[in-house]
């Protein structure tokens, strides 16, 4: 096979790859940057603090190896704070992220200790949805741009070649 064959094959995937780059990362962004707009500031008072136990996979998904169960820890936190509309709300608030040993787990738990107000966020159309950061959309924002500079540079990249190929037929 040589390589004409095998750059033949590549387009394809290469071709579907590139156009859904930027349709997928504007999606994304579409979607956080809603997120971002409907979380309000306000200030959470720690009530309690849990840790749950949980089995979690850390299987190995890209060469597809058997599943790997493990016990990690979530931190979780019972909060309260009022809303725009002065409603007092009481919320668990769970980590995204899971630990794999309980002493990593506590030292996240205890960023936002028992008694103490922290920043928080909570969500204006559920406000029993909280979350201690707010959502960030540059991430796919990046994704997007990113996906567009490709998508541009691989239309260039397809009119330079085109010409390239052009300017020997007239030549030859």
């Amino acid at each position: 096979m040589g390589l004409e064959e095998i750059l033949a094959k590549a387009i394809a995937p290469v071709c579907m790859f590139i156009l859904l780059l930027p349709f997928s990362g504007g999606i994304w962004y579409g979607i956080e940057r809603k997120k971002e707009n409907n979380y309000i500031k306000t200030e959470c008072l720690t009530i309690n603090i849990s840790i749950a136990q949980e089995m979690c996979d850390s299987s190995d998904k890209i060469n597809q190896m058997p599943r790997k169960l493990h016990t990690c820890y979530r931190p979780s936190w019972l909060v309260h704070y009022n809303t725009t509309d002065y409603n007092q709300i009481r919320s668990l608030i769970e980590s995204d992220e899971t630990f794999g040993k309980f002493t990593e787990a506590t030292e996240e738990a205890e960023k936002y200790s028992i008694n103490t107000t922290s920043t928080c966020y909570y969500d204006r159309r559920n406000s029993k949805k909280a979350q201690w950061e707010k959502p960030n959309a540059k991430t796919p924002l990046i994704f997007m741009l990113v996906g567009i500079g490709v998508y541009v540079l691989f239309g260039i990249l397809i009119c330079w070649c085109c010409v390239s190929v052009n300017a020997r037929i007239i030549f030859v």
